[in-house]
């Protein structure tokens, strides 16, 4: 395929690990590192966007270049929920023309 990433399992999440307890309302951001293993480069137009589960308040990420074996950190925004729980939300790369490809990633957190 083209377009396609993965990631290493220990290595994914560089902040806020699964489980991560955060208050009502709090900000943060999480940040994966993920690897271009498809076999074009990304560039204009591809970016890490919303998948499914609790959106949280982040919006779609644009990515620079990425060569073909290269790793990236990528950064989401997001806003925990005000009622007390457990949350996830999923998101996926993106092409330049809105197609998703690769495995989703996630950030899980719990509302105390």
């Amino acid at each position: 395929a083209c377009d396609d990433y993965s990631f290493d399992a220990a290595t994914v999440d560089v902040t806020i690990l699964d489980g991560t307890a955060m208050t009502p309302g709090q900000e943060f951001v999480k940040t994966w590192k993920i690897k271009n293993t498809g076999i074009c480069a990304w560039g204009d137009g591809y970016g890490l966007v919303y998948a499914y589960g609790d959106k949280m308040g982040g919006v779609p990420v644009p990515i620079g270049l990425v060569e073909v074996g290269q790793e990236v950190e990528v950064s989401v925004n997001f806003k925990a929920p005000d009622q007390i729980g457990e949350y996830t939300s999923a998101w996926q790369m993106a092409n330049s023309k809105g197609v998703t490809f690769g495995k989703a990633i996630f950030v899980k957190i719990v509302v105390k």
